[in-house]
Parts: C-alpha cells; structure tokens; sequence
C-alpha cells in the first residue's frame, strides 16, 4: 500500500467534512421545512396535485426551487474538488491548487486548507529550468 501524501490526506478528509456538511444542511433544511409546512401538507394533495404554486404556498415552493439550485451547485463543487484532490500530488502543476482555492469563493469553504498548503509546497520544490 503506497503512503498517502499528508496534502492529499488532508484533503480527502475536508472533502469528507465538506461531503458530510453538504448532506446534512440538506436534510436539516428539508426536515425543518416539513415541520414547518406541517407533514400531511408534504404527503398530501398539495405536492402530488401540482398545485405547489398556487395559493399561498408559492413562496414555500420557491424556497423548494432554491434549494434545489443549491443542492446542485454544492455537487458541482464537490465533483470539481474530487477532481482536484486526485491530483493534488502533482508538484510540478500548480492548477490544482489554485482551483482548491477558487472552490473556498464558490462555497466550499474549507478548500482554502490543502489550497494554500499546495500553493506553498509547489514553491518549495526544487525545479530543472
């Protein structure tokens, strides 16, 4: 078994977190909107009868849609952070490094650690000009 680079470790562990925060602010959101809609509204007539819209539950549906954007912009930045873990022991290229830190301003905040850590062993190895 091949010694995993103490970089590449720490990332996979912050995208574990990253994972876990992901998942478990969506079933926090979806778990406080069913209280606070009531549960029979969400099993009821309203979501299956397409009138989610309508009435004064357009709001409530808009959050729904919101939400979901959501969800899909933090999978997006999670498949991206796979991506860029995989080769963060690539010390002759400093792109994915610089794209972990891109990630800490799109959302995923704790990218901003194997990013910089990255960036500074990039600068540390000695290179042939």
């Amino acid at each position: 078994m091949n010694k995993q680079d103490p970089i590449k470790l720490v990332g996979w562990i912050i995208w574990w977190v990253e994972t876990v925060l992901m998942v478990g602010g969506m079933g926090l959101t979806w778990f406080g909107s069913a209280m606070m809609s009531g549960m029979g509204g969400m099993m009821g007539h309203q979501w299956f009868g397409g009138s989610m819209m309508s009435g004064s539950s357009w709001l409530f549906g808009l959050g729904m849609l919101a939400g979901g954007f959501w969800l899909l912009w933090r999978v997006v930045i999670q498949i991206v952070a796979y991506i860029a873990i995989r080769h963060l022991d690539d010390r002759t290229n400093l792109t994915w490094p610089v794209l972990l830190i891109v990630l800490t301003f799109l959302g995923g905040f704790l990218y901003l650690i194997p990013g910089i850590w990255g960036i500074i062993t990039y600068y540390q190895e000695p290179r042939q000009n």
